[in-house]
């Protein structure tokens, strides 16, 4: 057989449906913090952020620290990737669209 096997073309499928959802999620979490960035808004969106604590109010929040304050805060990266890596499941199941 010339071609790929089934195995490997399912691995690579998973590999660029993943991906896409990152590539996804970087484009629309900078577009959102390139938004929210401007004075007028940051104040609300700070609000916000001391109502909700989620993952993605926290990227957006990190984004738009490093994209206008230009700060780049290790520590503070240090501990969303701990607390990202402790999540207890993940928020999508790639074995589910590629089957």
């Amino acid at each position: 057989m010339n071609g790929i096997s089934y195995e490997e073309t399912e691995k690579k499928a998973a590999h660029y449906f993943t991906s896409a959802c990152y590539y996804t999620s970087f484009g629309m979490i900078h577009k959102i913090a390139s938004s929210l960035g401007y004075d007028r808004l940051s104040e609300i969106f700070r609000d916000v952020c001391k109502k909700y604590d989620t993952p993605a109010i926290n990227l957006i929040d990190l984004s738009i620290e490093m994209q206008f304050k230009k700060n780049i805060p290790i520590e503070r990266l240090k501990s969303l990737k701990k607390e990202f890596s402790n999540l207890s499941k993940p928020l999508y199941n790639v074995e589910t669209f590629c089957s």
